[in-house]
């Protein structure tokens, strides 16, 4: 057996070792990871004890570390958000108690919804008793499943397997058994509310209506606290977070209005039946918090709502506070307003076709631009003068050179088009994925622009001769060949306009491509056209003088730009290193043309002209293999900042899991080369009421980089038949077959009617009490 034979072979034990190594750890039941680090918050298993004692009580418990100005939820996350959710597990015989929630805060976001949760720090924890047979000197593995949904302006679902193992020790009198982490629970417990009202303070609860709410009915219930030491009660806080509501079957609780009177605390509780649910005996629990004295208490409390057969017709919504309600809170929002007038729009009513007459109109224009070129304008004026002289006054004859000449140009475009639309069609990568055509194009548009600063000129072989033998000559066909020609004469300054056009061009269909190409020959033929119609407007034409040296320069600060925006795109394709080298080549670059330039003009000798000519390619070249590269950059870790949002990474998530899961998902296709990507991320995804509106329904945002070819993403646009990007698809929550795509150019309404229409994630909200 040959060691080449032997090498493969210990590769591929190796690699067969390596991927059952860690379902072997499994199976004999190693526990996961005790503490994991995830996009804007960390979570780690703690315990108050160092070993646990047959019989005995102990604390597990998860402590979630947030980043600055990030939140997670309480049990009752509110309008915008989603409960935070904690099963622990251990062997049999254990007994966990239900999880303990320090009291949260109170949040309301821009639009007026409201939710319960915690910054910077939290720890939930259960208290769990051992069993009596467990056996001394063993070790108990102790483990956490959690999920969670971590929020600024917008949000990041996510979710962790914690394990912690702990040995089994007898209580011996006097051991000290607490862990470093026992304080951190002493801290947190300080902040749970009691279990019930304090000593002396009375609770007393009153419902309206007394005979009991029917579905979909509103109540009224007011607490009346009041202390039997005479110790005077207040607000602790804000007055509408007096009374924090957990969730409730069958009821909904809305406006919380809290005040002090005669030494005691109102609160009313402001709420409405289900107008679905008829359950009897329904209750609201919750936490009161209040100022008693100069300290600060927090109880659980319950009241009860009766319920009543049958529904109202129409259920009326909660009464609206009068201004001393007002003062003191703020009402929860419905997002009723978020969705009126935009949800159930014709999600693909708009379309391209707009965008198409536009880049017409532009192509259209852009030829006419490419006349008043120092290339162009003379000559143009030049052709015009010498019909009019040939034919004297008979205008017929003008207008039909004119036609003639119109199709030369036309003809010379078409020609053009067919040999794009073959190299379009053939599959040669010309397109702006492949980072190693963008490094072409860019070197190009950059040498262009140079030749526009007057660093060289570019020249094409026999132009001079051509240019010559056409205007001698006066036939229809002259008039034709001039027209061929003008579109190859004018190649030296035409050519770096043309640049830009083509980069249009190939993103759009083969018919389009023909069509924008036609427009730039239309535009390039009708001022000719034109002046042949109306010869005696040729004495408006401006004379070639220096100006046309100073216009060009100019021109060239555009293509510098270009040059720019597409460096851009490069940049996204690319390691650091790489673009740092490929800058450094352009650099190179600039030096081999102005080399070329001053030394290979035809105002030199032949043998100077070749010298420069073999030395401004040998530079290029070698730069060229030296300096470029097209070295991917590193994987990207955590979420996308883009826009005010968070997104998650289209390559690193499952976007069907995430729906099946319950998740409603917002796909955004995008290159960083796509114009329109940009426009709409500027005008419709960049808004406060998109960021609103992701939040409250707690959507989940995904980017699908297309800057460089990918098949996943390449077979997405063909699954919606899309040529390229942009493509923004909704995902409704539980419904991955049923995809919602939104219009090309996109509107921050267009987006919020999507998220009304898919609806608000509908991941399982069950309680997080271990079990």
């Amino acid at each position: 057996m040959t060691r080449k034979t032997w090498l493969g072979l210990s590769l591929a034990l190796g690699g067969l070792l390596a991927m059952t190594a860690p379902q072997a750890a499994l199976a004999e039941g190693a526990p996961p990871p005790s503490h994991v680090e995830r996009p804007k918050i960390a979570a780690r298993i703690v315990a108050d004890t160092t070993s646990i004692a047959p019989g005995q009580s102990f604390r597990l418990g998860i402590q979630f570390k947030m980043d600055p100005h990030w939140h997670m939820y309480w049990q009752n996350a509110g309008e915008t958000g989603l409960p935070t959710r904690i099963t622990f597990h251990a062997g049999d015989g254990f007994d966990f108690q239900a999880i303990q929630w320090p009291v949260p805060e109170r949040f309301v976001d821009k639009i007026g919804g409201v939710s319960f949760g915690y910054t910077d720090e939290v720890v939930l924890w259960s208290t769990v008793r051992a069993p009596d047979e467990l056996l001394e000197g063993s070790q108990v593995d102790l483990t956490a499943d959690a999920s969670w949904l971590v929020c600024d302006e917008n949000c990041i679902p996510g979710k962790a397997a914690l394990g912690l193992t702990l040995p089994v020790q007898a209580a011996a009198e006097g051991a000290d058994t607490k862990s470093d982490d026992h304080p951190l629970f002493e801290r947190y417990a300080a902040r749970a509310p009691g279990s019930a009202a304090p000593e002396g303070l009375s609770v007393e609860a009153a419902t309206s209506p007394p005979e009991g709410v029917r579905a979909g009915e509103p109540f009224t219930t007011v607490l009346t606290l009041k202390d039997a030491g005479g110790a005077a009660l207040g607000l602790a806080s804000d007055p509408a977070a007096a009374f924090l509501p957990r969730p409730a079957d069958g009821l909904k609780v809305g406006q919380v209005v809290a005040e002090a009177q005669g030494g005691g605390l109102v609160v009313t509780v402001k709420g409405e039946a289900s107008a679905t649910e008829e359950q009897q005996g329904a209750f609201v629990e919750g936490v009161l918090q209040l100022k008693r004295g100069d300290d600060i208490v927090a109880f659980e409390t319950r009241f009860d709502v009766p319920r009543r057969a049958g529904s109202v017709a129409a259920a009326p919504t909660v009464a609206a506070p009068t201004a001393a309600e007002e003062a003191k809170t703020a009402t929860l929002s419905s997002g009723a307003d978020l969705c009126a007038g935009v949800a159930g729009a014709d999600h693909e009513a708009s379309t391209g076709l707009g965008g198409f007459w536009i880049a017409l109109l532009f192509a259209f224009v852009g030829g006419i631009i490419l006349n008043a070129m120092p290339c162009v304008l003379p000559v143009l004026s030049l052709k015009v003068l010498s019909l009019v002289e040939q034919n004297g006054s008979d205008r017929k004859v003008i207008w039909r050179h004119g036609l003639v000449y119109t199709a030369g140009v036309l003809v010379s475009f078409a020609v053009m088009a067919a040999i794009l639309l073959a190299i379009k069609t053939g599959g040669w990568a010309f397109q702006f994925q492949d980072p190693t055509f963008v490094a072409v194009f860019v070197a190009i548009v950059f040498a262009f622009a140079l030749s526009l600063f007057g660093v060289y000129e570019i020249t094409l072989p026999g132009t001079t001769r051509i240019e010559g033998a056409v205007a001698s000559k006066h036939g229809y066909m002259s008039s034709f060949t001039y027209g061929v020609f003008a579109v190859l004469l004018g190649t030296p300054c035409t050519a770096p306009f043309l640049g830009p056009a083509m980069t249009y061009a190939f993103t759009q269909s083969g018919v389009e491509l023909v069509v924008l190409l036609l427009t730039v020959g239309l535009g390039l033929a009708f001022p000719f056209l034109l002046l042949a119609r109306f010869p005696q407007w040729q004495r408006l034409l401006p004379k070639p003088g220096p100006w046309l040296e100073t216009f060009k320069k100019a021109m060239g600060f555009l293509l510098v730009g270009t040059a720019i925006f597409l460096l851009s795109t490069f940049a996204a394709q690319v390691s650091r290193d790489a673009l740092i080298s490929y800058l450094t080549f352009l650099a190179v670059l600039a030096l081999a043309l102005w080399i070329y330039g001053h030394w290979a003009s035809f105002m030199r000798e032949p043998r100077t002209r070749a010298i420069a000519s073999v030395v401004a390619v040998a530079v290029t070249v070698g730069a060229a293999v030296t300096l470029v590269s097209v070295e991917a950059p590193a994987e990207r870790q955590g979420p996308i900042l883009s826009g005010g949002i968070s997104w998650l990474d289209f390559d690193q998530v499952d976007v069907k899991a995430l729906a099946s899961e319950g998740h409603t998902v917002f796909i955004d296709f995008t290159a960083e080369w796509c114009t329109t990507c940009k426009v709409n991320e500027h005008v419709a995804l960049d808004d406060d009421r998109v960021r609103a509106a992701f939040k409250r329904y707690h959507i989940t945002p995904v980017k699908a980089d297309f800057t460089r070819h990918k098949p996943e993403i390449a077979a997405w646009l063909e699954r919606f038949n899309e040529p390229s990007v942009p493509l923004y698809v909704m995902l409704p929550a539980g419904q991955p077959d049923k995809p919602i795509k939104l219009p090309t150019l996109l509107s921050s309404d267009d987006v919020i009617a999507a998220v009304c229409d898919a609806g608000p994630s509908k991941v399982q909200t069950a309680s997080a009490d271990a079990r």
